[in-house]
């Protein structure tokens, strides 16, 4: 498993990134999760209920895109949990 870290330099201020990679979350509005939106549901229920349904997480997806050098797994920590 090779993961990958920034080193830095003069053009990104010694952060190690360049540029923006989007994590993200989205999930289908389907009947049950509608039905579960309209009766005002805790979003606790809402988010199980779309990953039981085959939502990725921020968790994840920036997972994903670190094992794929997009990002670093601190990066991922930092803002999906």
């Amino acid at each position: 498993l090779r993961m990958f870290r920034g080193q830095g330099c003069a053009q990104c201020n010694g952060s190690g990134f360049r540029g923006r990679v989007g994590v993200f979350e989205l999930f289908e509005v389907d009947d049950a999760i509608r039905a579960l939106i309209m009766d005002r549901r805790d979003a606790s229920l809402i988010r199980a209920a779309a990953i039981e349904k085959g939502m990725k997480t921020m968790f994840q997806d920036g997972l994903a895109k670190a094992l794929l050098g997009e990002t670093t797994l601190e990066e991922v920590f930092r803002v999906a949990l």
